[in-house]
């Protein structure tokens, strides 16, 4: 477990991105006549739930692998 624990890191990106409001507290670009601020909170949601499958599917194989 301890060689990929460099996995969880990828968890961090997102927080910062949607923490700090002046990345996104804005209106123009638009997107199809969406807001950015709408269109950058559903973006990251999207990559969110990427990396979260990602790390747990890392992550739970290396826990699976120590209980055995």
């Amino acid at each position: 477990m301890r060689a990929r624990r460099w996995i969880l890191l990828l968890l961090i990106p997102p927080f910062v991105a949607v923490l700090y409001p002046p990345f996104y507290a804005g209106i123009n670009p638009t997107l199809a006549g969406i807001p950015y601020f709408v269109w950058y909170q559903f973006l990251w949601t999207v990559i969110t739930s990427v990396l979260t499958i990602v790390v747990y599917l890392v992550h739970g194989r290396d826990d699976a692998g120590e209980e055995a």
